[in-house]
């Protein structure tokens, strides 16, 4: 919460001085959406009668935030359900919270299916069509003890092929494919692969290349990269026209710093406190204020327009 609000708040001062007056409402609502978690609900909205000329919003990548913040609240609802089960039945905890997790992913999967239709579908943002690719991550996470267990052969032909998967996508998938529906299960399935393989520690096995220093620097500074690499091209895109390919990647390469800055001094700092880690009280006042914080931006925003 501290670091994405800070990209919030950051975002909205600069849609402030580089982004033309007619947007900020717009941007405005989707900054408070993004700090309330609820973004992907707005934005599948839009998308249901998208405006082709209508340039992407600068927040417009805290959908998937909203869904993964929206899935925190859903799987301890699932697994309190669970154990009322299993306690009633009189069955094992593990079985019965893996058939409630498959059969939600299997809903899932057929909801993204049928209601992914054509490249600018409201489905891509929506949570439900999203559960079965989170379930499937919280499948592997059940079965450590499994995937610690296999061959070496088959854990290195595993993580490898889930590699290769995650690769293929990202080359291979453009903008004009139904997503996610079916397609969604190459990278999901492959970077579950991948997971499952990374359990067993295997030599030779994929974690060879991913383990490696630069690789694993690049993974500590992710999440933020993730928050700032998106809000820094769609307002140098607003402000200069469209970004050459070359351009974008420099702008990307500048995210860096920002990205380190807030991952030091603002994401470690609150993580690793020792008093925010002792009381749980300050945790959430923390977060509060962080998430009032960003949403304020966007309402100033939203007042300015």
């Amino acid at each position: 919460m501290p670091a994405a609000n800070v990209v919030l708040l950051t975002a909205a001062v600069f849609v402030f001085l580089m982004v033309p007056r007619g947007r900020w409402g717009q941007i405005g609502g989707d900054i408070v959406a993004g700090a309330a978690y609820l973004l992907n609900w707005r934005l599948a909205d839009r998308f249901t009668h998208p405006d082709p000329t209508m340039p992407p919003s600068p927040v417009q990548h805290f959908w998937s935030l909203a869904v993964e913040e929206q899935y925190y609240l859903i799987w301890p609802l699932l697994i309190l359900l669970a154990v009322a089960l299993a306690k009633v039945s009189g069955a094992r905890l593990k079985p019965v919270l893996a058939t409630a997790l498959g059969l939600l992913a299997a809903g899932s999967l057929a909801w993204s299916v049928t209601t992914t239709v054509g490249a600018q579908s409201p489905a891509f943002f929506q949570t439900t069509t999203r559960i079965w690719e989170l379930a499937v991550g919280a499948g592997v996470a059940m079965s450590v003890g499994v995937w610690a267990r296999l061959p070496r052969p088959v854990t290195v032909v595993l993580g490898w092929a889930g590699l290769a998967a995650v690769l293929v996508a990202c080359l291979s998938f453009t903008p004009m494919m139904d997503f996610p529906g079916y397609t969604a299960a190459l990278p999901v399935l492959g970077t579950a692969a991948v997971i499952a393989a990374g359990c067993a520690a295997t030599r030779g096995g994929a974690g060879t290349l991913l383990g490696i220093a630069p690789l694993r620097w690049i993974g500590a500074l992710s999440y933020s990269l993730y928050l700032w690499h998106w809000p820094m091209l769609a307002i140098a895109a607003t402000y200069w026209g469209p970004l050459s390919t070359s351009t974008g990647l420099l702008v990307i390469a500048l995210s860096v710093a920002p990205a380190w800055l807030t991952f030091h001094f603002v994401e470690n700092r609150i993580r690793y406190s020792g008093r925010v880690s002792q009381s749980p009280r300050l945790a959430l006042g923390i977060g509060a204020g962080f998430s009032a914080l960003g949403a304020l931006a966007g309402v100033a925003l939203l007042l300015a327009s």
